[in-house]
């Protein structure tokens, strides 16, 4: 008589230990090995130290990581001499670099617990780990070490976050939004969020559940790609998907980065203008999709960083005229780069961060005091080149109203906004 129990197999969680393939093998490796205890130790002291092996550092292409994340980044690599001798003014702040720098990196210093059950059976050695702060547990069944996840950033937890979820999955479904665009290296104005986001495709109602994010409104397959053995939005749907949600400086923040093109050419932009309104077109329709694509049209390859472009956000907002970015002055015999630049006025303004005064990626061989010894001088030449000439920190371009009256310091006068978002809420 036919038997079904030889063709189907009942759920997981109802079968016995004994029906179970992998436990199966575990069990016929604990009959084999005389030294089992031992071997489980050896094997849990692999796992946890699997990091340590150096990167092999295989080459970085468009269909990788961008070389790099509060938060990065092919563009914003280490700092580089200029020909001409003038320091480089780079795109992303060197907090992004490091969240997405070796993403291969950290996909391998992640632990799961499933690693050590699928051969022994059991998760006590972890546990133990754990208890004893070798181990810090990421969500349940992923952990990683603790002296690795103190010396990260906040970029690089979620990344790591990110990797965890989609790697403890089978079969996931792309991941987007936020989670796409740490793996990409953009930058990110606010803090990251705690949920891990996937796309689906469009149906009505929702499979979220705490600490991931399903957004069922579909996608194009072009819009779908391979990064670090995980499935990613493209950098073009990424943006998109981020400026139909985020307020409006995170939004042009990230398309800015996405643009930016490298003056030295040592790397290709990430994505450019006509890609992202291809893909806007092909999402129609979606909500959020007019201010999307008019951030679309007011983002600019030429934005230096995060904070030039919330400060270009803010000049527009407050009807300021339209200045020119990366204006290039040659002062004995040395390029000078701006990051505004105002005819009107003939004036400069700088839109200045803390960062590259401590951070080594900038720094390279130099003390803090020779870099800020090197812009000073660079300051002082470029006055020489101007009538006026204004800096402000990060702060300062984030707030509408107190950049406003540092340009109007220097003459110039506001008008009627350039960003009509009255019909937004941001």
């Amino acid at each position: 008589m036919f038997d079904p129990r030889g063709v189907i197999r009942a759920p997981l969680h109802k079968q016995r230990i004994s029906d179970r393939p992998t436990d199966v093998a575990a069990r016929r490796l604990r009959r084999d090995s005389a030294a089992h205890c031992g071997e489980m130790n050896r094997y849990g002291k692999e796992l946890v130290s699997r990091s340590n092996t150096p990167d092999p550092g295989a080459p970085i292409t468009k269909g990788s990581a961008p070389a790099s994340a509060s938060g990065a980044t092919s563009a914003a690599g280490a700092s580089r001499a200029h020909p001409t001798g003038a320091a480089p003014r780079e795109f992303a702040s060197p907090r992004l670099r490091a969240a997405s720098e070796h993403p291969r990196r950290t996909v391998e210093a992640l632990i799961f617990s499933r690693d050590v059950t699928s051969v022994f059976g059991s998760g006590v050695r972890l546990s133990r780990l754990v208890k004893s702060g070798e181990l810090t547990c990421l969500t349940r069944g992923q952990y990683i070490r603790t002296h690795q996840w103190a010396a990260m950033g906040a970029d690089q937890r979620y990344a790591a976050r990110v990797l965890a979820a989609a790697h403890s999955r089978i079969a996931p479904p792309p991941l987007s939004h936020y989670s796409a665009a740490v793996l990409w290296g953009l930058p990110m104005l606010r803090t990251w969020p705690s949920d891990v986001h996937f796309l689906s495709e469009r149906k009505p109602g929702g499979q979220s559940y705490p600490g991931i994010r399903i957004h069922a409104v579909g996608f194009d397959a072009r819009d779908v790609t391979m990064l670090d053995g995980v499935h990613v939005t493209t950098v073009a749907r990424t943006v998109v998907d981020l400026a139909a949600c985020l307020d409006v400086k995170s939004a042009v923040a990230v398309i800015d980065r996405a643009l930016a093109v490298d003056r030295f050419n040592n790397s290709p932009p990430l994505t450019t203008k006509q890609e992202l309104r291809d893909t806007w077109e092909r999402m129609l329709p979606f909500s959020g999709s007019v201010r999307a694509r008019e951030y679309i049209e007011f983002g600019t390859e030429d934005s230096g960083s995060p904070g030039e472009s919330s400060s270009r956000v803010n000049i527009a907002l407050n009807g300021f005229p339209t200045p020119i970015l990366q204006r290039t002055f040659v002062i004995d015999g040395k390029e000078y780069h701006t990051d505004f630049f105002w005819e009107e006025i003939d004036g400069v303004g700088e839109s200045d961060g803390d960062i590259k005064y401590f951070d080594p990626a900038m720094l390279g061989d130099r003390t803090p005091e020779q870099v800020l010894k090197a812009e000073r001088n660079r300051e002082r030449a470029i006055r020489r080149k101007v009538h006026e000439f204004t800096r402000w920190d990060f702060a300062v371009g984030q707030s509408q109203y107190r950049l406003r009256e540092r340009l109007m310091e220097i003459g110039l006068v506001p008008g009627r906004p350039r960003l009509q978002l009255k019909q937004f809420r941001t």
